[in-house]
């Protein structure tokens, strides 16, 4: 994946401490993605790829790949343009049913800054979070029934 570059752009991603997106899914999310096949061609990357379509739609599933955010390790990131809100009330509720929650991150690695690309980050509901370490992923992770290490804000 190419990404955008301006004036400033890589002194963006630095002082917010903004992960790198390789290409791929995180080995836990392709497990989910395989238990939800219901044919061999469902199981198959190209498989996998067109159920995150159809999770995302269209929009968006964009700049996506795998990255260690806030610390989280392996979590499935889209960077798209305009996150739009229905989509993540939609990917909740599949992660409430699939084991995983999904978070909002305003700044993406893609394109960072004002005008850019946001972040849509899914990672496992067994992820052992606490509110100091993680705060917005603690409130995404409680959303899909998972549990936190520590609760006090």
């Amino acid at each position: 994946m190419e990404v955008a570059t301006y004036p400033g752009c890589n002194a963006v991603r630095d002082v917010l401490r903004v992960s790198q997106v390789v290409p791929g899914v995180p080995k836990w999310l392709s497990n989910i993605l395989k238990e939800q096949a219901t044919s061999e061609l469902g199981k198959s990357l190209e498989g996998q790829s067109r159920t995150l379509d159809a999770w995302f739609g269209p929009l968006m599933l964009d700049h996506c790949g795998t990255t260690d955010w806030g610390d989280i390790p392996a979590c499935f990131v889209s960077e798209p343009y305009n996150v739009d809100a229905k989509t993540i009330i939609k990917l909740r509720k599949i992660g409430r049913r699939l084991g995983f929650a999904v978070a909002y991150d305003p700044v993406s690695y893609y394109y960072p800054g004002v005008g850019g690309c946001q972040r849509i980050v899914l990672f496992p509901i067994t992820t052992p979070l606490n509110s100091k370490s993680h705060p917005a992923a603690v409130l995404a992770l409680i959303e899909a029934g998972g549990t936190v290490a520590d609760l006090e804000f």
